[in-house]
């Protein structure tokens, strides 16, 4: 039994299951942005660069899934025909997990902050 709702790039397994025309889980596309991340990841760490590549990769990675989270909204199918807004739950709890957590991470740790040494706590 393959748990494909607990999926944080379902948007990429539902698109890469049009294509084939048959549902592989998980899909090809899943494992090549894991790679993908990891390679990403390697590289922030050994040139020591920001975090813009990633925020760039994860844009590009989270696109497919909140087209699919948008299209089962609007849709709102029954759980017989298909997701239904009431089948979102565990999509949208591993998406927030997996990429909106990280990112705002990521976004937060490219602010600039303020140099603890030119602040004075007691002035003269």
């Amino acid at each position: 039994m393959a748990l494909f709702n607990l999926d944080p790039r379902i948007g990429l397994f539902f698109r890469e299951t049009i294509v084939r025309r048959a549902e592989h889980f998980p899909a090809i596309l899943n494992w090549l942005s894991a790679i993908a991340l990891v390679a990403i990841g390697i590289y922030i760490v050994r040139a020591k660069c920001g975090t813009g590549v990633y925020l760039l990769a994860e844009l590009f990675l989270a696109v497919p899934s909140v087209l699919f989270f948008v299209n089962i909204a609007a849709a709102d199918f029954c759980a017989n025909h298909g997701f239904s807004r009431n089948e979102l739950v565990h999509p949208v709890a591993s998406f927030t997990n997996v990429t909106l957590i990280p990112v705002g991470l990521a976004v937060a740790s490219n602010v600039p902050r303020p140099k603890l040494s030119s602040v004075e706590i007691f002035p003269k």
